[in-house]
């Protein structure tokens, strides 16, 4: 049996996904909107299940105990037939041993410049 890790999305990674399901709509359609975020919540589950799992990157850069993880990483969990997935779940792990997904950043974005700092702050050294 495998044990889950309680994990949350901040507001900022909850807008993210909103604008990222928004922007899916209008550019490719409502069924490709839903299968690009069923596989945004299958990157989420995996992270849940085990948050260092393979594919799963340190960022220092971001501050202490913040981790990356692309979502195509989760494509055959998903089933996706989504080719080019181009978001990753920027995430850490917090006081009482909860991981928080702060953002969910395109691939091509500067990740520094979209961290808040209150995430940076609340992140706890593993």
């Amino acid at each position: 049996m495998t044990s889950k890790h309680i994990v949350r999305l901040a507001l900022p990674a909850r807008n993210d996904l909103l604008g990222i399901r928004e922007f899916g709509e209008e550019r490719f359609g409502m069924q490709t909107a839903d299968e690009y975020e069923r596989l945004i919540r299958q990157a989420i589950n995996d992270i849940r299940a085990d948050p260092l799992r393979p594919g799963s990157k340190e960022r220092p850069e971001l501050g202490i105990a913040f981790r990356s993880y692309h979502i195509s990483f989760s494509r055959n969990r998903a089933k996706s037939k989504i080719k080019k997935p181009r978001h990753f779940l920027i995430y850490y792990k917090a006081y009482g041993g909860i991981f928080v997904i702060s953002r969910i950043l395109k691939d091509s974005m500067d990740l520094q410049r979209h961290i808040p700092n209150e995430h940076k702050d609340e992140s706890l050294e593993n």
